[in-house]
């Protein structure tokens, strides 16, 4: 079944809770996102940061703060990041994560999205970067979607880590973390006959050709066969079939 899950990292608040696992600057596992201005650690901010020519000068539109990593007494670093403990079959579910990030920090340090395939990944050797973002020193909050649709493994972690070089204006942002997904399983209607009711399967005639339309006395009953193709694990219950006159809107739709 599909999921829509939002997480707005605008706050300690928010983003202190046991879906999310924060590492510092030290490649600590810590105790969440701190106080503004904190050295070394995911912080919180509302407006603008306090280091001069780095991290974001406003909220994104319509967020009251955001988190960032704050690199006074620079350090260089690659093990910031913050991660999901939640797990999805990615067998059964195409997985998309929608993130708002601000790239206001050094050209030489990078965002990497990452995933991991394994029950209880840890944080150095289990993950595998997706996809690598520069920073721009640019002051600019960007929306963004990252496709984990391709991995198929029945297990997906998904990790978000910063790689910043050894200088104070590397306060990268991040606000509305968003996972959702699709179904793998999709149903397509491969084609369709019409038959004659003639008192059982068995003695039932084809009225017409596949893939034809036909005409009939709406007093008769007659038979539809209908045959559906599907892309992975066709749902074990019943499927339910409807139907509207052509000339009917969407809204119609009727049960057999």
């Amino acid at each position: 079944m599909a999921f829509d899950q939002t997480n707005f990292l605008e706050n300690a608040t928010q983003a202190n809770n046991s879906d999310f696992v924060f590492t510092n600057r030290a490649g600590t596992v810590d105790s969440g996102v701190q106080a503004a201005n904190t050295a070394g650690e995911w912080c919180e901010e509302n407006g603008p940061t306090t280091s001069t020519g780095t991290g974001p000068s406003a909220n994104p539109a319509g967020r009251a703060g955001y988190i960032y990593t704050e690199s006074s007494t620079p350090v260089a670093s690659t093990t910031w990041a913050m991660r999901r403990v939640t797990s999805f079959d990615s067998t059964t579910q195409n997985v998309f994560l929608d993130l708002i990030y601000n790239l206001n920090a050094e050209t030489a340090s990078a965002i990497y999205i990452e995933y991991a395939t394994v029950a209880s990944p840890n944080e150095t050797t289990d993950w595998t970067i997706l996809e690598t973002i520069q920073c721009t020193l640019t002051d600019l909050w960007i929306s963004d979607t990252f496709d984990f649709s391709a991995i198929t493994t029945s297990t997906l972690h998904i990790r978000v880590r910063v790689d910043t070089d050894n200088n104070f204006t590397n306060d990268i942002a991040f606000s509305t973390w968003r996972e959702y997904s699709v179904d793998t399983v999709q149903g397509d209607l491969e084609g369709y006959r019409w038959r004659n009711d003639n008192g059982s399967e068995a003695a039932a005639t084809w009225i017409e050709v596949q893939d034809t339309l036909a005409e009939t006395d709406k007093n008769i009953n007659i038979r539809l066969r209908i045959l559906t193709d599907f892309t992975g694990t066709p749902p074990a219950g019943a499927l339910t079939l409807q139907y509207k006159r052509s000339d009917e809107d969407d809204t119609e739709w009727r049960t057999i």
